[in-house]
């Protein structure tokens, strides 16, 4: 008989939930104020890709230009709503962030209250399931996610899964319990990959508290108890997973999309996930400390095993025992312990497929926390049962956890300006990351973006000397000296891009800006024909890049061509984010003056 979902007219639990969700609105509010950062840039603002047309629709089935492996159309439908509803506005989707993550608590305080329930029957205060939600609302690791646009689809994954869970607690009729589960699993997998723990998230769930009395059977008599009650939600579950990876095979015309950069279970590869698996232990404990954007992969991850990574690793395997001994033991620790490791499993490099340039993220832990505060209050409860009544400790922890809560909080206003805007968040990354070339060339653009040369100039002397390699970095460095005017510098830049493009599969953002950029040099030479090319060749490759429409009006406006360059104008202010039109707009302007032409109202 399966525990009934909590009343919904308990007012002190709803007293909690609402004043709990107010604490946490309160801490992340200035989120409100934040613009657009790193990938949230270019796709939801500087593209017109979901603003105009249908072409939404393509880039929901088949993905983003350059994403290889990704296929979220549930998260790029949910971004076209938003960039078409606030016109790219970042504060309203900044403020759907808050409310999906606002969301997530309200679900992590119903789950933790259920399991708590089920398993401890009878009047229980509603403290800790506040604590529970306090937890993952307040959790610093989840900045990254909650202040980065971008980041939705870990809340979206988070959320289905969360609903999955709730549902098979909640609903008793066995169809409509295994449908409603297959169906978050699906809608999951459709908002991020990671969703593929979600059946082993289930079972650890279902084999905790599979029913009520159950809890001294063997584990033989417990595997068959939870296998008679969800097999349809299991082969359910099975079906679904089946059906997305048909969809994103469809999609993708391939499931992994990935190349692996090194030889499964080598001791490069052992390393990686040892050194993975404890830094995201670390991140749950105790996340006051190293958070960023980046987390490059440690220079010593040379193949060689040595003492660091021999300890590492045995580090890593003790976890994982004791993970699987308590689980097996039935032991809520060992839910929270397992379901921790499960939910991390597709962030921890067990296939070494090449899918990040940082070992770790803040946003992949995203559900793993939100399983570990659902457990949070049960584990507490059964530690009192089987330690008994030890108020001096009970005290010792409850003053703990009230400070870590109030550092969390602290952390939370300190770190949420530095994902403010695109100069704070690459400055802080290379404070931590000195030698981040990713970092330098992020930084390198928005100093180019923002017209202070004096700045990025630094930086393009390093990229230029140190990341042959990189072609976006070299990109950057061209078009800085192409703003300075500087020519051959720019023609240097754009032949070292080139060598660099031609040792990897060409991506199109790369060649879009290659192109464009010869489009400019030619125009710095004087060759206007041979630029007109090159920007009529973007188009081709990009009919909705406002930045190539612009191009090509401005250097129509450059030639005297007046009606010919307002129509094309026309085209790129169509296709610009509003903020952006006001500034081409005068560009353009500028630019009919100085060919000589009449300089009235461009089209708008």
């Amino acid at each position: 008989m399966r525990a009934p979902f909590p009343p919904g007219g308990n007012r002190a639990f709803w007293g909690v939930l609402i004043g709990t969700l107010a604490i946490i609105a309160i801490v992340y509010w200035p989120v409100h104020a934040a613009g657009l950062v790193w990938d949230d840039k270019f796709y939801l603002h500087d593209r017109a890709w979901l603003r105009q047309g249908a072409d939404w629709l393509q880039i929901v089935l088949h993905g983003f230009p350059d994403w290889g492996a990704y296929f979220r159309p549930l998260g790029v439908a949910s971004f076209t709503a938003q960039v078409r509803l606030f016109d790219t506005a970042a504060g309203p989707m900044h403020l759907v962030s808050l409310a999906l993550h606002l969301c997530n608590t309200c679900l992590v305080g119903l789950i933790a209250r259920t399991l708590l329930r089920m398993a401890c029957p009878g009047p229980r205060p509603e403290w800790p399931v506040a604590a529970a939600m306090l937890l993952y609302g307040l959790h610093p690791a989840l900045i990254e996610s909650v202040a980065w646009i971008s980041s939705q689809f870990d809340l979206l994954v988070t959320a289905f899964t969360l609903l999955g869970l709730l549902a098979n607690l909640a609903l008793t009729n066995r169809i409509a319990r295994s449908a409603a589960v297959a169906g978050c699993f699906f809608f999951a997998a459709c908002a991020k990959e990671s969703a593929a723990a979600f059946p082993l998230l289930l079972f650890v769930v279902d084999w905790l508290a599979p029913t009520p009395g159950a809890s001294r059977s063997s584990a033989r008599a417990n595997l068959r108890a939870v296998l008679q009650r969800q097999w349809l939600a299991y082969l359910a579950c099975l079906v679904a997973g089946i059906g997305y990876l048909l969809v994103r095979r469809a999609g993708l015309g391939t499931l992994v999309g990935a190349e692996m950069h090194a030889l499964p279970f080598s001791d490069w590869h052992v390393q990686a996930i040892g050194a993975t698996y404890l830094a995201y232990w670390k991140l749950l404990v105790w996340p006051m400390t190293g958070l960023g954007p980046l987390h490059p992969w440690p220079q010593n991850y040379s193949g060689q095993m040595d003492w660091t990574s021999v300890a590492g690793a045995a580090g890593a395997i003790a976890l994982g025992l004791a993970s699987a001994w308590l689980l097996y033991r039935r032991r809520p620790l060992g839910g929270l312990m397992a379901g921790f490791g499960a939910a991390l499993l597709p962030v921890l490099h067990l296939i070494p497929l090449h899918f990040d340039d940082s070992l770790y993220h803040e946003r992949y832990a995203t559900t793993a926390i939100a399983f570990v505060a659902t457990l949070v209050p049960w584990v507490w409860r059964d530690s009192i049962e089987r330690l008994g009544p030890r108020p001096a400790i009970i005290r010792y922890c409850l003053l703990g956890g009230s400070v870590w809560l109030l550092l969390a909080a602290v952390n939370i206003r300190a770190t949420l300006p530095l994902w403010s805007n695109e100069t704070s968040l690459w400055r802080w990354a290379l404070a931590g990351n000195p030698s981040s070339v990713l970092a330098k060339d992020a930084l390198l653009s928005t100093y180019v973006e923002q017209g202070d040369f004096a700045a990025a100039q630094p930086l393009a002397d390093d990229l230029l000397r140190d990341a042959r390699h990189c072609a976006r970095c070299l990109l950057n460095v061209a078009f800085l000296a192409l703003a300075q005017r500087d020519a051959d510098r720019a023609a240097t830049a754009l032949a070292a891009a080139r060598q660099a493009m031609d040792t990897a599969p060409p991506q199109h953002a790369l060649v879009m800006g290659y192109t464009l950029a010869l489009g400019n040099l030619d125009e710095l030479r004087q060759r206007p024909d041979a630029a007109e090319a090159y920007y009529r060749a973007a188009i081709a490759r990009d009919p909705l890049s406002p930045e190539a429409w612009s191009n090509l009006a401005l250097l129509q406006a450059r030639q005297g061509q007046s009606a010919q360059a307002r129509k094309t104008q026309a085209t790129a202010l169509a296709l610009s984010p509003i903020d952006a039109r006001a500034r081409r707009k005068q560009a353009f302007e500028r630019a009919l003056k100085t060919a000589g032409a009449p300089a009235g109202d461009s089209p708008r």
